[in-house]
């Protein structure tokens, strides 16, 4: 039960759209989200372990990253990269 109520509030933290300007995550509260870039739409769905963030793409493609929100930021570090996302 403790790691269900762990998982949610990450998700409600997690909640809303970020963007940097030439793409954008929306998150919404149930684990459904929306990838947006360059006017194209991708719709996906996503987890939360802990600081990791899992997000699987309705055309089966995952990407898994850690993730720290400070404020009104959102930032996603991969192994290659580190991205920064503002709430909008």
């Amino acid at each position: 039960m403790a790691l269900t109520l762990i998982a949610c509030a990450a998700k409600n933290t997690l909640a809303g759209t970020w963007g940097d300007g030439y793409q954008s995550f929306t998150f919404q509260k149930n684990g459904v989200g929306l990838f947006r870039e360059n006017g194209t739409d991708y719709p996906m769905t996503y987890t939360v372990d802990g600081n990791v963030l899992t997000i699987r793409y309705e055309d089966g493609e995952m990407e898994r990253c850690t993730y720290s929100i400070d404020g009104d930021r959102l930032i996603l570090k991969t192994q290659y990269e580190t991205v920064e996302f503002t709430k909008e």
